[in-house]
């Protein structure tokens, strides 16, 4: 992998190769993090190609930061009057949040189930350090209670929109239905 002098990965068409064209200075302090977090998935994975491993990264990067939100909102919420520096962590951690999780795009139904399963997993550690181990049934049951891929779901097919002849108004059945039985 070839690194410019100004501190950017280049495109190469390469398996291994990082799509990350911003540089440190441009991104903060999180692009430089990220790079590396991608490079240790590629290290750790040599099967996994990197646009996956970006995904990953990313993914993994939202779940922290809306777990992040998520105990700074309850930290908040338990403080009968919260703090003006409890009020900025949130605000802080809200647009982390929200940056991470348009980042990794959230929208893409994959996407989110992995985002979310993975604040699950954050969110049950302590059940899950405290479940009982002799037996597989406890291990079972928290597997099996995980958030999961979404099913695909096929595309809806446009609907055919009559219009009343002065084009003003949506017909409320469509004509043959209007013909037909009665």
């Amino acid at each position: 992998m070839y690194v410019e002098p100004e501190r950017r990965l280049t495109v190469r068409a390469g398996r291994h190769e990082v799509v990350l064209a911003a540089s440190a200075e441009e991104e903060g302090a999180e692009a430089g993090h990220e790079r590396i977090r991608v490079q240790l998935q590629l290290a750790a994975d040599p099967h996994l190609p990197a646009e996956a491993a970006v995904r990953r990264v990313r993914a993994d990067l939202a779940a922290k930061r809306l777990y992040q939100l998520r105990q700074a909102l309850h930290a908040r919420g338990q403080a009968s009057n919260p703090s003006p520096a409890a009020t900025r962590r949130t605000r802080r951690a809200e647009r982390r949040a929200c940056a991470a999780l348009t980042r990794a795009r959230f929208a893409d139904p994959d996407i989110a189930a992995q985002v979310l399963r993975q604040v699950q997993v954050l969110t049950i550690t302590p059940a899950l350090a405290s479940l009982d181990y002799q037996t597989p049934d406890a291990a079972h049951a928290a597997i099996g209670n995980l958030i999961a891929a979404s099913p695909a779901v096929p595309p809806v097919p446009p609907r055919t929109i009559t219009k009343i002849p002065n084009g003003s108004r949506e017909l409320a059945h469509p004509p043959s239905h209007l013909t037909s039985g009665v």
